[in-house]
């Protein structure tokens, strides 16, 4: 019989993973105190907060998955039926704090975006279940909204020999819910476009584009204009934007489901020992909420090392707001241990099987061992604790514990998968964020300058002070009206003489139009004065991505190897000394001396063309790019990361990158 080790897993990495076992007498106070809060929330109609901390490994994340269990019950994605309206009992959103300090609150609306699509013990995503749910308020007849919501999504054709049919039963529905829409924008003054884009979603219309728009408000000018959405004014701050998309959720949700939001990680959003800008940007984000919502219960995790640090950095208005309550995860009791260790072995149906009718209810462990390991561990942690009884066990299953792995091995491993997850789920709409928060991880790692606060500059994501002087670093990463304006702005700053030494970031992935005129005559003007345009690949910014996944871990405590806590300095020496070719050479754009000036206006063409086309004779994109084929082939020779070539005759040209993107 294969056996698996039930203490396999130890660390529970995000509060919607559903953990391997649970014991509820494991911080039962603190629990409590989370519903406590709670149910102040649900009772005043004000935002309140809880600050959760404790040793590295004492189950702050499983505790946050406990709390999303006991209130929303298991996800179920397999529903088939639409219920009957019944609000959520909270929206929960669990929040990593992966991400640098003027994208935070960004940030936080993408991780909105994306679990208020998740699913409900009731199948329907947690968006969409509140959404019925606040229609069917209008109605004296509640299932009523259910019976249009599913009409809408499964139209039937109409009977030829009745008048009514069910075309006119859709019109009418559609009639009412727009109208039960605009009710609820003036109730909860949701604004124009969220009220357009739930409209959409009530109607069963662009889900995706939906969840686009929500993601990063903002969509390809076309459908933008199909929506009915219009672009947020240029001079508007992105971060308020996403921070009133998030109050705008909350009011939308009212006091019959709160808002609770979960944020762990906070160790992650320092980029260096002595960076303040992250904390500073959290507390003000947290302070914000506080003030700006009447539902919203605010859960922070920090390590309780970590709290010194925290209460400096963060002014004291501001810390106040975010930690009303403070939650101590205290070690495992004795008792507390007995509790879990059952619990875990029987978690593995095979060796629940084997444990029936043992008298000794750790069995197949052995109670004096577990006895001398609590003895010589006073402040034990349920994750040192499995890690033991892991290597309990397979001495048990094979007479001995597995060979220790060395670091170097633990941590390739985690970098490999970490790096792979990445390159599998790579999107451009990602980019903006993976560099804001990885790219000052790496230049300092590197010692290629020290980030820099600096907030004259708006169109500057990020201000390094390098050997070289001040760098400044703008993402471009935009489509058209977008893109051509931020571009103008840029090169208004550069030809006024406000930004020198400036670098324009593109993911190679994301061509730029040969229709997109005005933005190639900005973007041309402005590598005309010697400002760089870097067009890092889908590997490197991956990689990027691995490592500051890894890192930020290792900051928060979450990183571990057999029970014991890897530092992020081992993250940062390893990585360090096995740097990917593709970081290397991001990094080394931006020095001087390796600069690229100018924009490759072939790559674009043919980048267009082919994620146009899917796959295209070599010839024919020489005849429809108006250049001669010894061009093309060279274009593709030199970005073999972007474009694929099969031998012929014909020779044929393909994008290698997997979700093609859309030009500008």
């Amino acid at each position: 019989m294969d056996i698996i080790n039930p203490f396999a897993q130890s660390i529970v990495t995000d509060a919607w993973q559903a953990p391997q076992s649970d014991v509820p007498m494991i911080h039962a106070g603190v629990f409590e105190l989370c519903c406590e809060v709670l149910e102040q929330v649900r009772r005043s109609g004000g935002s309140r907060s809880v600050l959760l901390h404790g040793l590295p490994g004492s189950g702050k994340t499983h505790l946050l998955a406990r709390v999303r269990t006991n209130l929303n019950g298991v996800p179920n994605d397999m529903a088939a039926t639409v219920p009957v309206p019944l609000p959520p009992n909270v929206l929960f959103i669990a929040v990593r704090l992966r991400s640098g300090a003027r994208m935070l609150c960004r940030h936080l609306r993408r991780t909105l975006a994306a679990d208020l699509f998740r699913p409900t013990r009731l199948g329907m995503s947690q968006l969409e279940q509140l959404l019925l749910y606040r229609l069917a308020q209008f109605l004296k007849d509640r299932k009523k909204a259910q019976k249009w919501w599913i009409d809408l999504r499964q139209p039937q054709k109409p009977r030829r020999w009745w008048l009514f049919g069910k075309t006119d039963e859709a019109g009418r529905a559609k009639q009412e819910i727009e109208a039960m829409i605009e009710r609820l924008d003036e109730q909860a003054a949701l604004g124009r476009n969220l009220s357009a884009i739930l409209r959409h979603l009530a109607l069963g219309r662009h889900r995706r584009n939906v969840r686009d728009w929500l993601h990063d408000g903002v969509l390809p000018d076309g459908v933008m204009r199909d929506l009915g959405l219009v672009a947020a004014p240029e001079d508007e701050d992105p971060e308020e934007q996403a921070l009133d998309m998030v109050c705008a959720v909350s009011r939308l949700a009212d006091s019959s489901t709160p808002l609770v939001l979960c944020f762990d990680q906070v160790e992650a959003l320092q980029t260096s020992p002595d960076d303040v800008e992250g904390l500073y940007a959290f507390g003000r984000m947290v302070s914000s909420l506080r003030d700006k919502t009447r539902n919203t219960l605010l859960l922070s995790c920090v390590q309780t090392a970590f709290l010194d640090k925290l209460d400096e950095i963060i002014r004291g208005a501001d810390m106040d707001r975010l930690a009303e309550k403070a939650g101590l995860l205290k070690p495992l009791s004795v008792e507390e241990a007995k509790r879990l260790i059952p619990v875990r072995l029987d978690s593995a149906p095979a060796v629940a099987k084997m444990r029936k009718g043992q008298s000794n209810k750790l069995w197949p462990l052995k109670p004096n061992r577990i006895a001398e390991f609590m003895d010589g561990n006073p402040a034990c942690t349920p994750r040192q604790l499995i890690s033991f009884c892991e290597d309990e066990f397979e001495k048990w299953r094979h007479g001995q514990a597995q060979p220790a792995t060395s670091l170097e091995e633990f941590l390739t491993l985690q970098y490999t998968l970490e790096y792979g997850q990445a390159l599998r789920s790579s999107h451009s709409h990602q980019t903006d964020e993976t560099l804001a928060h990885g790219l000052p991880l790496v230049l300092a790692l590197l010692g290629r300058g020290k980030q820099v606060v600096d907030t004259g500059h708006k169109y500057a994501d990020l201000i390094f002070e390098a050997d070289a002087g001040r760098l400044y670093i703008s993402f471009c990463n935009q489509a058209g009206n977008p893109l051509t304006a931020r571009l103008a702005k840029l090169r208004e700053a550069v030809e006024q003489g406000r930004i020198a030494n400036l670098v324009v970031v593109r993911d190679s992935r994301l061509a730029i139009s040969q229709h997109a005129k005005k933005a190639q005559e900005h973007l041309d003007a402005l590598t005309q004065r010697e400002v760089t345009l870097l067009r890092p690949s889908a590997e490197g910014l991956a990689a990027i991505e691995a490592f500051r996944s890894l890192l930020s871990d290792a900051k928060a405590g979450d990183l571990a190897k057999r029970g014991e806590g890897i530092g992020p300095g081992a993250v940062e020496e390893w990585f360090k000394a096995h740097l990917p070719p593709s970081v290397a050479d991001l990094a080394d754009g931006l020095t001087p001396e390796r600069r690229l000036i100018g924009r490759e206006a072939i790559y674009d063409e043919l980048l267009e063309l082919v994620q146009q086309e899917r796959i295209v004779r070599l010839d024919e994109a020489a005849e429809r790019l108006h250049r001669d084929a010894e061009t093309i082939a060279a274009c593709v020779a030199g970005h073999l990361d972007q474009f694929g070539i099969l031998q012929g005759p014909p020779l044929v040209i393909f994008e290698k990158v997997a979700g093609a993107e859309s030009a500008a």
